[in-house]
């Protein structure tokens, strides 16, 4: 990992990287009034119970000891409940006597809620259109200063009031991260927030993403980066408040990655997920070398290979290339014209099946917190795509992910899905790969030793992998039921619920049609 020192080395970087095929469509222009883009001790999942009663719900949380933020909290006396930007407190111990307390008006566009302790914790996103505009400064040390100007950015947004009395809370503190909210976790007294942003320019200048604190600090975090190709850059701001102390100081980390996609937080690691696809001129060729060349003549052949070795520009290479092919398949009759056809259809499905391991990536960066500190540990990769949080687990040290290759079609088995074991420098342990050809994960669960998956085309296998050695997964068995379920809940060690659709499989065709709720 390395570290930006100026804005104008952060421009350098995006602009030689769309050079070699990244940040493809991903350079955005602010314009005045331009619109914007887009198990330990700690925090219950809720809080901890207010004299209210013994027994009550909290929120549906995948790891012990990391909260997660909802549109509803309760404490065992007082639910609070956003709706609109506006989080309603309601006194609702005992229910014969439950009565409206307090009702709070959020800034922007409220998402999300914590409860920890006497404080709530709303998180967001808010749109201001009388920012400072920020160009660089003339020293290395610090990346942005402000400029007189007008623009319009988008905030993450995280207020903290003081709810000691709940008939009148209280603004303690307000906390903003430049770019748009994407996820948060709650782990003792501390709130992770993480926001995303794609790069920015306003007179050809980036604009470094800042984080500014009520309490009259805006921080101008370090840039951090890896010097590999992507396709799609965006900063990621990852921040932590303490929700108890308004002295504590805000800390900020920023980092230069793909857009993230998917998030997995345990205890001590956030671990945050993108998709990199092969660039599209790497692919395109290829594709072309593998499939098309080698059904066409031999001297269509050498014609496109005399365009390869010149010093055209890439583009103009592929279209020439393209206008040979072109006019070498306006020449064939119809019948050889769809005997072609066919064929690299076929080729091309061969070659798709046999790169999409390659071709499709899931990149896993590994950032340790504690108490409020943010380090960066370990960047990684695995084949395929990953569906969601619940694909996602840590234990005893390593990483586990379940990922999907390839595209489900009725016509073929294009599509197949693996779990990978990673330790924690994010090197892959262990795999087990291709089940289900055909089809994609549905729902994934890890538990412990074991990991839980469902698959779906026209039937729900639910597949039961062994995972006591990381370094050799196995499937311990299948259970084929019709429907699908998109949610597995772990009910017990042995026991896991799943919820998802009902489906019957049509007599005729590859698929299966929706009939309505299912449980299982």
């Amino acid at each position: 990992m390395k570290k930006f020192s100026t804005p104008e080395e952060i421009a350098s970087f995006l602009k030689e990287k769309e050079k070699t095929g990244g940040q493809r469509g991903y350079r955005i222009t602010i314009d005045m009034a331009a619109a914007p883009m887009l198990e330990k001790a700690g925090a219950q999942s809720a809080s901890e119970s207010v004299n209210g009663a013994a027994d009550f719900s909290t929120t549906n949380i995948q790891v012990a000891g990391v909260d997660e933020a909802d549109i509803v909290k309760n404490d065992g006396r007082y639910i609070y409940q956003l709706a609109g930007n506006t989080v309603s407190i309601v006194d609702a111990y005992p229910a014969e006597s439950a009565k409206l307390l307090s009702q709070i008006e959020i800034e922007g566009d409220a998402q999300e809620i914590f409860i920890n302790r006497e404080r709530l914790i709303v998180l967001g996103n808010k749109y201001d259109e009388t920012l400072e505009k920020r160009l660089p400064s003339p020293t290395a040390s610090e990346l942005v200063e402000p400029y007189p100007g007008r623009m319009n950015r988008e905030y993450a947004s995280l207020f903290i009031y003081n709810i000691e009395d709940r008939e009148a809370p209280a603004l303690l503190r307000s906390v903003a991260l430049d770019g748009y909210y994407f996820d948060s976790r709650m782990i003792g007294d501390y709130v992770y927030i993480i926001a995303n942003e794609y790069p920015r320019y306003y007179d050809d200048v980036i604009v470094v993403p800042e984080v500014s604190d009520s309490e009259g600090i805006n921080l101008k975090p370090d840039v951090y980066y890896f010097d590999e190709p992507d396709y799609s850059y965006s900063f990621t701001t990852i921040a932590s408040v303490n929700a108890q102390s308004t002295e504590d100081p805000v800390e900020a980390k920023v980092y230069l990655l793909g857009s993230a996609q998917n998030m997995f937080v345990s205890q001590k690691n956030v671990y945050i997920t993108y998709q990199r696809m092969m660039p599209e001129p790497v692919l395109y060729e290829r594709a072309f070398d593998t499939v098309l060349q080698p059904l066409v003549p031999i001297y269509v052949s050498a014609e496109i290979n005399r365009i390869k070795d010149s010093d055209l520009a890439e583009a103009e290479k592929q279209r020439k290339i393209e206008r040979v092919v072109g006019k070498y398949f306006d020449a064939l009759t119809d019948s050889d014209r769809q005997r072609l056809e066919e064929l690299s259809g076929r080729r091309f499905e061969k070659l798709e099946r046999e790169q999409s391991k390659k071709t499709e990536k899931t990149v896993v960066h590994k950032i340790a917190i504690a108490d409020g500190s943010i380090e960066y540990k370990a960047g990684g990769s695995v084949p395929g795509r990953v569906l969601n949080q619940f694909s996602m687990d840590e234990y005893n040290g390593y990483f586990r992910i379940a990922t999907t290759t390839g595209q489900v079609s009725r016509g073929g088995g294009l599509s197949a899905n693996h779990i990978y074991i990673l330790d924690g420098a994010l090197e892959i342990q262990g795999a087990l790969e291709d089940l289900a050809p055909g089809e994609r994960i549905y729902s994934a669960r890890f538990m412990g030793k074991r990991a839980y998956l469902v698959t779906f085309k026209k039937v729900d296998p639910l597949f039961v992998i062994d995972l006591a050695d990381p370094k050799k997964p196995r499937l311990l068995g299948k259970l084929k039921i019709p429907g699908y379920s998109d949610y597995l809940h772990p009910y017990d060690e042995n026991h896991v619920i799943g919820l998802g659709k009902e489906a019957a499989p049509a007599e005729n065709g590859d698929f299966a049609w929706y009939q309505g709720l299912k449980i299982a």
